[in-house]
């Protein structure tokens, strides 16, 4: 696989998670940001795991802040 066939695949990748996370917004998102080992989770109704930075890309793209959709905010201790 080339160079740029990965670039696509990972916008790819990256278009249809997003569009999972948009179909999912109005049930819940449960939000974990890897890096840290912390897991943030944002409780409205069901849980879905997303990566932190990419709900905030998407909350941006949407011209909205991420907070709108903070219920319930919790830090949970890494396993």
């Amino acid at each position: 696989m080339s160079p740029t066939d990965e670039a696509k695949e990972k916008a790819k990748e990256k278009a249809r998670m997003l569009a999972t996370l948009a179909a999912n917004m109005q049930y819940g998102t449960a939000i974990r940001r890897g890096k840290s080992g912390k897991i943030y989770t944002f409780k409205i109704g069901v849980k879905t795991q997303v990566d932190a930075d990419d709900f905030k890309a998407f909350t941006d793209a949407k011209g909205e802040h991420y907070e709108k959709y903070l219920t319930e905010f919790k830090e949970e201790p890494a396993q």
